[in-house]
């Protein structure tokens, strides 16, 4: 499993504008900085995000057959948590395990693996916003 760091590096690289990489970057590699960073991806993930990877987005996409699918194929594989939530927060485990670890929390978060990112934005009273973004 690569480094944190370099996770984001590749997570900034493959899922977010080329107008948001710069900024995310320094953030993301300062510790001052870094809770506002992740904290831009409660309520402005699809601003941060670039559509052109994004397969799947909406509230309710889980229950979805592709998900489950894709839940199948890679369960197993090797995940970085990133959030504002210190508990969770550079967490590594399988993407089921990092899955259940972000369901169970009620703030954003980005599950990171080396060809797609599961970003969840903070719950809120219409659902909470996923998007499920692959290379």
């Amino acid at each position: 499993m690569m480094k944190t760091e370099e996770m984001e590096k590749k997570f900034i690289a493959a899922f977010i504008r080329r107008s948001r990489k710069e900024r995310l970057t320094y953030e993301l590699s300062h510790p001052e900085k870094r809770y506002r960073g992740l904290e831009r991806f409660c309520h402005t993930a699809e601003e941060l995000l670039d559509p052109a990877g994004i397969i799947l987005k909406g509230t309710g996409f889980t229950h979805m057959q592709l998900f489950a699918e894709f839940m199948k194929e890679h369960g197993k594989d090797e995940c970085l948590i990133i959030s504002p939530d210190p508990l969770l927060d550079q967490c590594t485990a399988s993407l089921s395990e990092c899955f259940c670890r972000v369901s169970m929390s009620a703030d954003a978060s980005v599950i990171i693996a080396d060809t797609f990112a599961l970003t969840t934005e903070e719950a809120g009273k219409h659902g909470t916003m996923q998007y499920l973004s692959v290379l």
